[in-house]
């Protein structure tokens, strides 16, 4: 499906930053919080 196995996998790798950064920020802002 795609020709460049690179650009998936980049792709892949930002998907998971953003979740980690998403559930980094969510633990600080639920810190903040309580």
């Amino acid at each position: 499906m795609t020709d460049h196995p690179q650009v998936a996998q980049v792709d892949a790798l930002a998907t998971e930053l953003l979740r980690q950064a998403r559930e980094h920020h969510s633990r600080r802002a639920a810190r903040t919080l309580w």
